[in-house]
């Protein structure tokens, strides 16, 4: 059956009208990993593209970490103050020696503002990642003018000390872009090792001054095509994606092999 173009025109257009994107209520939260604990309230907090991240002197990164995050994903303006007291509508972001574990945060959400507080850096940045969560599925549909926020009392702490993935770039090589959106989506979902495998027998991977044959041989091999295929990451480039999982709280544990997987180290 063919329907008119004009009847189709003016569905769409009433779908529209009953789905504006002003505003958007988020009445559960569904978080990875699950918390320890996650307690709801009577009340919401409303959010809004232009607040004021409150932080202690010492979680200016994380502050940062925050504004610029919430920047990409709404075209937020945020503003930093440095501070104990929070402000009606703020983020507030606060050091908390009561916390003990170094990766525990207490993250609530209030009618009056959105409080994280951890007892060091590295809870306070997870308590951003759970709120990240929290909002981006609305984020991810459309911009809204405001999100309304179900208050909330979540308390978390990780059960492993050591929660990573493998990033194996020697038989496939992977650019220094990939490498860190592999870091994001690692902190995002609150883990914190990167086992990075440099060297294998399908290419060596690092560069190393006093053994430049290693990437300038070792870092390459002949396809069946006859083509050659490699590549490998300078110190600066390692340097780099070095400093970048730190400030996301994930660290680099480097697998450089010998004897085993020696192949490229023996070209």
């Amino acid at each position: 059956m063919n329907i008119p173009s004009w009847v189709v025109c003016t569905f769409t257009l009433a779908l529209a009208a009953c789905s504006p994107i002003e505003e958007r209520e988020v009445t559960s939260y569904e978080l990875i990993p699950q918390p320890a604990e996650l307690n709801y309230s009577q009340g919401q907090f409303i959010l809004t593209p232009n607040f004021t991240v409150v932080h202690s002197p010492e979680l200016e990164k994380e502050a940062l970490f925050l504004k610029e995050l919430l920047e990409n994903m709404w075209g937020a303006s945020v503003s930093l103050l440095s501070g104990l007291k929070p402000e009606e509508g703020c983020v507030q972001l606060l050091l908390d020696a009561s916390l003990t574990e170094e990766e525990a945060y207490l993250l609530e959400v209030s009618q009056s503002h959105i409080s994280i507080s951890a007892g060091s850096d590295k809870g306070v940045f997870y308590g951003i990642q759970s709120l990240r969560q929290m909002i981006e599925p609305v984020l991810l549909l459309d911009k809204p003018d405001r999100i309304y926020l179900k208050t909330v009392t979540i308390k978390d702490a990780p059960r492993f000390k050591h929660r990573g993935m493998l990033l194996d770039c020697c038989r496939h090589f992977m650019e220094v872009d990939f490498v860190k959106r592999y870091i994001d989506l690692l902190s995002q979902y609150k883990m914190n090792v990167l086992h990075w495998h440099l060297t294998e027998d399908q290419g060596w991977r690092i560069a190393i001054d006093a053994y430049p044959k290693l990437t300038e041989v070792g870092a390459w091999r002949t396809e069946a095509d006859s083509s050659q295929y490699g590549g490998f990451y300078s110190k600066d480039q390692i340097r780099d994606i070095v400093s970048y999982a730190q400030e996301r709280k994930v660290m680099i544990i480097p697998e450089i092999e010998l004897p085993g997987h020696s192949t490229a180290a023996i070209a």
